[in-house]
């Protein structure tokens, strides 16, 4: 039993050490020590911890949100990334508590102090406390494109960037490392099974370098040397297993010297359902077309996989598609045929699209290609434009009043020229080879779309 003597006397914050000793007839277990903190109290604050709101290392913001945990509710916190405090003031306590980060990307450090008013006057002042807080173009987890915590470091960290990604967007890359050496860039996470792994990875290093997906510390699939993206699902078994993405440079250096992974998904352990292709070009006159589906394992019950349908063609008019709003792999079966059957009528029309997609609910997961476009071709004699320019072939001008050049298959009639892909406000004029065209004001690059028809 252990009484803490509560006086009026104003004191730090102190703890007291249990420790179990060594004697004759037993063992001691683990653990074998207790530690009892007791708060600073009766006038006496102290500053105990500083993080951001949401307990991350990085952030996308550079006004950020600061959690300052004090023994009590202070009066007026002090922030600055200078440990002196150059130049800040006071502020009364908020919880959380803005701060503006300086201008640019890269490790910052936040120093924080905190004061209480006393009740005879003066102030109890606190030590100073620190937040070390990365400011990235991207989080690990917005560059995954996932809300799981994922952590990497401190040394050769893995880290979100927007110049090489799968998706178009951003994707996590592995550190830099030391040339010349055995090294390695980490990045962990901890999922509870039994779930499906899917992401897309990607190295480019020396031919023994490699990237790796470990699950407990077992290395369970690799890319070696200079491999282009890859799909990757794997299935993670029953109760808690980290998982661990491990580029390793095996010691010389070749290339971008380092491994992405993008679009990384933890869903339940349900089979998933994939395009084998996501498009295909065809003329009008192509009939039915069999647009094959895959599922990753066979299932011993039916799996229905709903789809929808897209594009600028108009079901029921340029095309039918059985089955209809979604499909069945029957038990047992891992593969099966959408049937998409296109009319063939004598109208001129121009080229148009079938977009179908894979929108699977309880079940079923979407897997690598969700999508399929199917590409109709301009036919019966409708126009089309083969290509676009300036007429002189240069990709710049001087002038806004430009002469372009249009090629066509077909005899258009009539052209419309816009800046906006939507043509919003363009009319429709008698069709010319090499209409003129008025740019929008100011320099730069502008995009030109120009669109034909016929009666």
């Amino acid at each position: 039993t252990v009484t803490v003597i509560n006086d009026s006397a104003a004191e730090p914050g102190e703890f007291v050490l249990f420790t179990l000793s060594d004697g004759d007839g037993y063992r001691q277990g683990v653990p074998n020590q207790h530690a009892l903190t007791i708060l600073a109290n009766d006038g006496i604050i102290e500053l105990l911890q500083v993080t951001l709101e949401n307990g991350a290392a990085q952030t996308t913001n550079q006004t950020v949100q600061l959690l300052a945990v004090c023994s009590e509710s202070p009066s007026d916190l002090l922030l600055s990334e200078s440990p002196d405090f150059t130049g800040a003031s006071w502020q009364s306590y908020a919880d959380p508590v803005a701060f503006a980060l300086s201008d640019g990307y890269g490790v910052k450090t936040v120093y924080v102090k905190a004061r209480l008013a006393l009740d005879g006057g003066g102030w109890s002042e606190t030590g100073v406390g620190s937040a070390t807080i990365e400011r990235v173009a991207c989080t690990l987890q917005d560059a995954l494109d996932t809300d799981i915590a994922v952590t990497s470091g401190p040394d050769a960290a893995w880290f979100g960037q927007q110049t090489v990604a799968h998706d178009g967007s951003d994707a996590a890359q592995s550190g830099p490392l030391p040339a010349y050496s055995y090294a390695e860039s980490v990045m962990t996470t901890t999922v509870q099974g039994p779930v499906k792994l899917s992401f897309w990875w990607r190295v480019e290093a020396y031919y023994n370098s490699y990237l790796s997906l470990n699950v407990d510390g077992t290395p369970v699939s690799w890319l070696y040397g200079t491999t282009d993206w890859t799909y990757l699902t794997y299935r993670i078994p029953e109760g808690e297993h980290t998982l661990t993405w491990r580029f390793y440079q095996y010691y010389y250096q070749t290339g971008a010297n380092c491994g992405w992974v993008d679009q990384l998904t933890v869903q339940p352990d349900w089979p998933s359902a994939t395009f084998l292709t996501d498009a295909q070009t065809v003329e009008e006159s192509a009939g039915t077309l069999l647009i094959p589906l895959e599922l990753d394992r066979a299932e011993t019950t039916p799996v229905v996989v709903p789809f929808t349908l897209g594009g600028t063609a108009t079901p029921g008019t340029d095309y039918t598609c059985e089955p209809s709003g979604s499909v069945t792999f029957a038990p047992g079966q891992t593969w099966t045929n959408l049937l998409v059957t296109l009319t063939d009528d004598t109208l001129p029309e121009r080229g148009e699209t079938i977009l179908l997609t894979l929108n699977p609910e309880s079940g079923a997961l979407a897997g690598a290609i969700p999508a399929h476009t199917v590409h109709i071709l301009y036919n019966d004699g409708a126009p089309a434009i083969l290509a676009l320019s300036q007429q002189n072939g240069a990709t710049w001008a001087t002038n806004r009043l430009v002469t372009l050049s249009v090629i066509c298959d077909g005899t258009p009639t009539e052209i419309r020229i816009s800046e906006d892909p939507l043509f919003n406000g363009a009319d429709w004029q008698p069709f010319s080879a090499t209409p003129s065209f008025l740019l929008s004001e100011g320099a730069g690059n502008k995009t030109i779309w120009a669109e034909v028809r016929m009666p």
